[in-house]
């Protein structure tokens, strides 16, 4: 039976050299749209969309949008987020990030009783050891 969604390998070239041959501005602006780890699958598609995912404007913007859903996390940087290059800042946020999946997914699997726990879901859960994100912490 023929389905309504066919995969022609042929569309999504098209796709990519359109969205590639944006300027440097809109492709940021696009990735603005996406979650940090949308962020470093785009990345690995092509040259220009891993420059793109390079922007120090862009890792600024996706560090607003998790301080705003939890504004404890501007707490937990030693310096005005304006001070740090592109990568400390993605390496910092990725390292975050990481911990509240860890903190959330060992919640789980120990069952409801911790579910609801603070440091499962919260920006407030902090590695003993904090070895992942170095010196910004």
């Amino acid at each position: 039976m023929p389905s309504a969604f066919v995969h022609a390998p042929e569309y999504d070239s098209v796709q990519k050299e359109e969205l590639e041959s944006l300027p440097m501005e809109l492709l940021t602006k696009v990735l603005k749209e996406l979650e940090c780890t949308d962020v470093l699958r785009v990345r690995q598609t092509s040259r220009r969309l891993h420059e793109a995912s390079k922007s120090l404007d862009l890792w600024l913007h996706l560090y607003r949008v998790y301080a705003a859903a939890s504004p404890s996390i501007s707490h937990r940087l030693k310096a005005p987020v304006d001070t740090f290059s592109q990568d400390e800042l993605e390496k910092w946020l990725l390292g975050v990030i990481s911990l509240i999946s860890d903190a959330k997914a060992v919640a789980r699997a120990r069952g409801p009783l911790l579910s609801g726990c603070c440091f499962a879901n919260s920006w407030h859960y902090k590695s003993s050891s904090n070895s992942c994100l170095g010196p910004l912490l």
